[in-house]
């Protein structure tokens, strides 16, 4: 049986590059691994994660110390955690953290360069 699925929703003012860095931390410190990210312009991350689900609590205190504005699906499913960190019967929890940033930068456009040949 797979592990158990955390999807955590949220949106932040704070500046893109400072919330990333914020985002790694609250992940690393938390006891769990990003295994993959994706960017979506500046507009928003997705961060896949894998984290044991004794220490999802600790995760949810992490990110409620960031400015991060959860959804409530997302606060809901870690107070879950809080209230019982096993609720599957599982070890280990995996997950994606998408946060979309909300600021009024134009769009990051990077320039690909041609391929040769």
């Amino acid at each position: 049986m797979p592990p158990p699925f955390l999807r955590i929703n949220g949106v932040t003012r704070t500046d893109r590059r400072l919330a990333i860095s914020q985002l790694r931390d609250a992940v690393n410190e938390s006891g769990g691994w990003i295994t993959d990210f994706h960017l979506f312009s500046n507009h928003s991350i997705c961060i896949n994660f894998e984290i044991a689900a004794r220490d999802v609590p600790a995760l949810a205190s992490a990110l409620a110390s960031i400015k991060l504005l959860l959804s409530d699906e997302s606060a809901d499913a870690l107070a879950r955690y809080r209230e019982d960190p096993a609720p599957h019967d599982a070890e280990e929890v995996a997950g994606t953290l998408q946060v979309s940033f909300v600021h009024d930068e134009p769009d990051l456009r990077i320039e690909v360069p041609p391929i040769p040949g």
